[in-house]
């Protein structure tokens, strides 16, 4: 190959490098590979005293509150402080891998503006001062996501975003009563003419009291009230102002645990169920059992576990209270339905019977 030939290659290269370069600026980056680094340094958790989320159209805010935060969408009930530290968790362990751009001309096309992110989060002082950010852009092909700082200029690409949640409802436990059916002494379900009581033995037995002649217990439906209050949910919350006058809280499931603590949900049904009306709960709790006296000094160790169970119960009740006084809970249709299941759809026929060959009346199989 001739020097010519060599020296015209050269010139076809640095000009194609040259070219490569013009392009990536005028597009707006770069692309500098980096070796992985956290994007948001320095955040203390406990100097966090408010977060905001933007997503989907819409800003949801959580506020600290004493030793927790609050979900002001939400009238200000209280947030899982688990989903608060995951979400902090989350945006500090985001790692960038390369360096895009700084210009901010170019912060529209990848995404990263106020007005075109697809997720925004802010983490404030108590004071309101903005201690850090982080805004999710645009897929940047099959490369990762564009991402900026808040309070940087720089874009970057994040190859494995973590996944924001933006709603309120996000940052609530949406538990309200979990009650394992092994912990269940009876179920009680009022306003359903009639009315009827469901006990639990300690194999987990489901019994019907009062079992009408001629029919037997659905033993799968009648588990399935028990069960109802087995991570018993709500799908939103609001707080119970003034008497409404939609709400008629008519209907009733009553929980009693075998150690002593009873769960009460009210329940009231705005609309039919074929439109689109919902289940209200509002729920409270009672220690119906004995306060033990203090433990003596010859108790052997089965009592002083009783007595250790019965100051949960009691303490799980006024904890309880304290929660949830106050709020009204929507219920999905599901569960609704559950405790406030009729008494018949408890009951079925009798299976048939037939003469065994000692003349012995057996089920039919």
């Amino acid at each position: 190959m001739s020097n010519r030939t060599l020296i015209i290659l050269s010139v076809v290269a640095v000009s194609m490098v040259c070219w490569a370069v013009i392009q990536a600026h005028l597009s707006g980056g770069y692309d500098e590979t980096v070796q992985p680094m956290p994007l948001l340094q320095g955040l203390d958790p406990a100097t966090v005293g408010r977060i905001t989320l933007t997503g989907e159209g819409q800003t949801i805010t959580l506020q600290r509150r004493g030793e927790g935060f609050v979900v002001t969408n939400k009238e200000d009930y209280p947030a899982d402080i688990g989903r608060i530290n995951e979400l902090i968790r989350d945006c500090m362990g985001i790692r960038v891998t390369h360096v895009v751009s700084d210009d901010s001309d170019y912060y529209a096309e990848f995404g990263v503006t106020e007005d075109t992110a697809e997720t925004i989060v802010k983490f404030f002082d108590g004071d309101g001062k903005l201690l850090a950010g982080l805004i999710l852009g645009k897929d940047a092909d099959d490369a990762g996501v564009y991402v900026r700082a808040a309070d940087e200029d720089t874009v970057y690409i994040v190859e494995q975003p973590p996944t924001l949640d933006t709603a309120a409802m996000d940052y609530v436990d949406e538990t309200l009563i979990d009650v394992p059916l092994e912990k269940v002494a009876s179920v009680a379900i009022r306003g359903g003419d009639p009315d009827y009581t469901l006990s639990v033995s300690d194999d987990e037995t489901v019994a019907l009291a009062e079992m009408p002649d001629g029919r037997e217990l659905d033993e799968y439906a009648a588990k399935s009230v028990v069960r109802a209050f087995d991570g018993l949910r709500f799908t939103d919350v609001r707080r119970a102002g003034e008497d409404d006058p939609t709400l008629t809280f008519d209907r009733s499931a009553v929980c009693q645990r075998n150690d002593g603590l009873v769960y009460t949900v009210q329940l009231a049904r705005t609309g039919e169920q074929d439109d689109d009306g919902a289940w209200t709960a509002r729920a409270s709790a009672e220690f119906t059992g004995d306060l033990p006296e203090p433990v003596g000094r010859d108790e052997d160790d089965e009592a002083v576990a009783a007595k250790a169970r019965a100051l949960e119960a009691y303490d799980a009740a006024k904890a309880f209270n304290a929660r949830h006084a106050g709020w009204l809970y929507t219920l999905s249709d599901g569960q609704a339905e559950q405790l406030t299941k009729p008494h018949d759809e408890l009951l079925r026929e009798p299976e048939p019977t037939t003469q065994d060959a000692n003349g012995a009346a057996t089920g039919a199989n």
